[in-house]
């Protein structure tokens, strides 16, 4: 049957001639003229001959789906291949079956050694990946591959991709895996990872992201984070915020768009931390560290804050320091309590100091030894005092007497405003 399939330009296989034989029977360049992406064929004229046919794409390799051979199977994504799609201007080695059609056999090079120049003539730009130019040291069993829009893949002593200005290179001999880019993106379902270059929908209105620029000093740059952003990934609403911790030039995302952080103070942020409660809904703590230094922290629910740091010794200095609370401040100590203050001390409020019965306290130095006075137990002795002298009497030859009217009065006066001697401030030891 195929002996006698007819093809344009030739009789049957046993009426042709010499000419014909050498032309069936040899392998041919041919440019590819025209290509068909969907059919997966592309048009081909021979160099030497004026014979034009299409072929199928010369393939790595193409694993029929198994639904094509068995059609109970429809799983179409165990099929597998290695394809690369022509351009025009290619050349082709093309042979005829022997039933008479043309098959593309694979590629051949038109200047192979010209790449090599053209790798040397761009080496300032970068070279265009092919030799050392571009820094690559080919050798024998290493594979290259490079699309015609700058996509690269070698397989040597070390695998690399790379597109444009990206890369990731898994290097054999160093032991090690880099990752180069402007911004690089890890995801995880709905939880993402950016580093880099900022890149984000500025206004609720963009359909693609931009990147956000901002300024060092007088040159003008692009703004650059590593932020961490954990999502729910079910729920309502799907996606919502567990915890985000973010530094660099930090960025406030919102419904209404991007743009760089800024604290109270009017500085950019550059570390923050928030996280957020079971809902996702309401940030329940809130961390931030701004251009200046200045530190900002906020937990909007939280009923405990424990701080722990037995082996520590802490030390605290700036300009002022102030602490309140709506209830109570307890502060207490194993060892020495201290508070000096070079300008003075100033409580106000009800002050009450509970004391051991076995602690002395000094006021005015170590060296201090004069003791206190129970201020209501000496008024009470006082009193008692005075009131007995007021009532004294002895006996006279005149028969008994008692002060005179002018100290009774004196003293009457003194036992009156004896209380007014006692101080507001109250001890009990």
């Amino acid at each position: 049957m195929g002996m006698n399939t007819i093809i344009p330009g030739a009789n049957s296989f046993r009426k042709r001639n010499e000419d014909h034989k050498s032309l069936f029977s040899s392998i041919h360049r041919a440019r590819v003229i025209e290509v068909h992406v969907s059919k997966g064929t592309c048009t081909v004229k021979l160099e030497k001959v004026n014979y034009s046919a299409e072929v199928t794409f010369p393939l790595l390799g193409l694993s029929t789906p198994p639904s094509v051979t068995d059609p109970t199977k429809i799983d179409y994504k165990s099929s597998a291949w290695g394809r690369y799609i022509p351009q025009i201007g290619d050349v082709l080695k093309v042979g005829f079956g022997s039933e008479g059609t043309l098959y593309s056999l694979g590629y051949d090079a038109v200047y192979y050694g010209g790449l090599s120049k053209a790798d040397s003539i761009e080496e300032q730009s970068g070279g265009i990946s092919w030799d050392e130019s571009s820094g690559k040291m080919i050798k024998p069993g290493d594979w290259d591959f490079k699309s015609s829009r700058s996509s690269n893949l070698y397989l040597g002593d070390r695998a690399k991709v790379s597109s444009g200005a990206n890369s990731i290179s898994v290097n054999g001999p160093s032991s090690d895996i880099t990752s180069s880019s402007p911004l690089l993106i890890d995801r995880a379902r709905v939880s993402e990872y950016r580093f880099g270059s900022v890149r984000r929908l500025i206004l609720p209105t963009d359909t693609e992201e931009s990147y956000i620029p901002t300024v060092r000093g007088a040159l003008p740059d692009y703004a650059q984070e590593a932020t961490w952003k954990v999502n729910w990934s079910n729920g309502l609403p799907s996606g919502a915020l567990l915890a985000e911790f973010s530094f660099g030039d930090v960025i406030e995302d919102s419904a209404l768009g991007s743009s760089i952080m800024v604290s109270d103070n009017l500085q950019p942020v550059r570390r923050y931390f928030k996280a957020s409660d079971t809902t996702g809904l309401l940030n329940v703590f809130e961390e931030s560290v701004d251009a200046f230094g200045n530190y900002s922290l906020a937990a909007s629910l939280a009923t405990a804050w424990n701080w722990s740091t037995n082996l520590s010794a802490w030390e605290i200095s700036n300009l002022s320091t102030k602490i309140s609370s709506i209830s109570t401040i307890d502060l207490s100590s194993i060892g020495k309590f201290s508070i000096s203050g070079t300008a003075g001390v100033d409580i106000s409020g009800n002050l009450i100091v509970s004391i051991n019965s076995d602690t002395l306290i000094q006021l005015g130095g170590s060296s201090a030894s004069e003791p206190f006075l129970k201020g209501a137990t000496w008024l009470s002795l006082f009193q008692t005092l005075v009131t007995a002298l007021i009532s004294h009497t002895h006996p006279t030859s005149m028969g008994p007497s008692g002060p005179s009217v002018a100290l009774g009065a004196q003293l009457s006066s003194v036992l009156a405003q004896a209380p007014n001697v006692l101080s507001t401030l109250i001890i009990g030891k």
